[in-house]
């Protein structure tokens, strides 16, 4: 990409022009093209933008959107709904940066008094969760609000959730001292429930906040602070050093798509495959290493000294026989390959003659493969924990005997 420092189209194009030509003079083998001209652009990170297209032939103006939180369905619509404002403003050609600011600041504030006005309809709440199994199999329920929530619905009798159902819940106020994700409920019973009542300082602090600050990480003057105050939090709570707000994103950015470290229960009367995702969970309100025990009968997983590490590597080893022996498709028409020759500049061309320009490319990548052993690598990365977990969290950690063995498979990892 390439900033032409105009506002005017047909400078930025004659700069873009002017530029493959030069490029194009150089060089036979790849050609250089001008593929668009964005009017404003929000560069969060790589893959992550949301842009004001100019269409080169018509000069039509068209909003683009690519991986940010607001085209997840993992968020609340409500927070959905208000980042796709807030990215409206970003991308309005007429706000000048001061302008802009307030107007966000202005419209978070307008939906705090709505929220508190009762104005937001109950389904803007709702949060989506896709079961991964049956509601039955999991073991962890307690951390899972989805799973929680589909057993309930299902022991009425009125509704048989299953594998790749997606759970709808709420988080509530339910008059317990429960962790949020423990106070998950489903429209059904909020509806049944007077006395449930939607927590909005949840939603404020958890939903909105993390999905507008990361929008607005780019505006200096809407911090992270400066949200929480339009929102109605208290901005101290959200003044976070820098290396925690990077690695904060990382993770979220990362990671996501990621398999899980799987292990199979040792005991032949369990059985149960446990999903490690993290090197710490809650137990009974106690945390500790989610490899000490089994998340379904609570037995040691330690059955023998490499039991857990041998499933360890061998997973490992899957990944890269994954990548190694990953076919090829066409981004263009879908048509797949393997054993394909590249160019000297190692781009595949399709062998499929009727399609247009497509570029053949690994359908298991380098970058996945790499994100997938930095996963595994959070998940015993024990001086990383220092840094990004909380007291009790990390002293579970140095309490545990299991610290030897965290540390031969924080080794395995290349």
């Amino acid at each position: 990409m390439i900033n032409t420092n105009t506002r005017e189209l047909k400078a930025a194009k004659k700069l873009g022009y002017d530029i493959k030509k030069q490029v194009n003079q150089c060089h036979k083998l790849l050609e250089l093209d001008l593929d668009g001209v964005f009017r404003r652009m929000l560069l969060l990170k790589k893959k992550k933008y949301a842009a004001l297209t100019i269409n080169l032939d018509t000069e039509a103006e068209k909003k683009e959107l690519k991986g940010l939180d607001i085209v997840r369905r993992d968020w609340a619509d409500i927070a959905k709904k208000e980042g796709t404002k807030i990215v409206d403003l970003i991308l309005d050609p007429q706000l000048e940066r001061e302008e802009l600011v307030a107007a966000i600041r202005d419209s978070l504030a307008l939906l705090r008094a709505r929220i508190e006005a009762g104005e937001v309809k109950q389904e803007d709440y709702e949060i989506l969760k896709q079961l991964k199994r049956d509601p039955e199999q999991y073991g962890d329920v307690k951390s899972q609000p989805h799973v929680s929530v589909a057993l309930r619905l299902n022991s009425t009798g009125r509704f048989r959730m299953k594998r790749d159902d997606i759970v709808k819940y709420i988080i509530c106020e339910d008059g317990t001292a429960n962790s949020a994700i423990q106070r998950a409920y489903h429209s059904s019973e909020l509806d049944a429930n007077p006395a449930l009542k939607i927590d909005i300082q949840y939603y404020l602090a958890n939903q909105l906040h993390p999905v507008i600050s990361r929008l607005c990480e780019p505006i200096e003057e809407a911090d992270p602070a400066t949200i929480a105050q339009a929102l109605g939090l208290d901005p101290q709570q959200f003044k976070r050093s820098g290396h925690s707000n990077q690695h904060a994103h990382v993770v979220e950015e990362t990671f996501d798509n990621c398999e899980p470290f799987k292990i199979v229960c040792p005991h032949a009367e369990c059985g149960f495959e446990n999903e490690i995702t993290s090197l710490v969970r809650t137990e009974k309100g106690q945390w500790r290493l989610s490899i000490e025990s089994c998340q379904k009968c609570a037995r040691s997983l330690s059955f023998s000294p490499d039991y857990i590490t041998k499933a360890f590597e061998e997973q490992l080893d899957a990944f890269e026989k994954l990548y190694n022996a990953a076919k090829y498709k066409c981004d263009v028409c879908e048509t797949e390959g393997e054993d394909l020759k590249p160019m000297g500049d190692g781009t595949i061309l399709c062998p499929n003659l009727d399609c247009n320009d497509g570029t053949m490319r690994r359908m298991y990548t380098p970058a996945q493969l790499y994100r997938q052993q930095r996963f595994f690598r959070q998940m015993v990365d024990r001086d990383g924990a220092k840094t990004r977990l909380t007291a009790a969290q990390n002293g579970c950690i140095t309490a545990s005997s299991l610290q030897t063995l965290i540390d031969d498979m924080f080794r395995m990892l290349p």
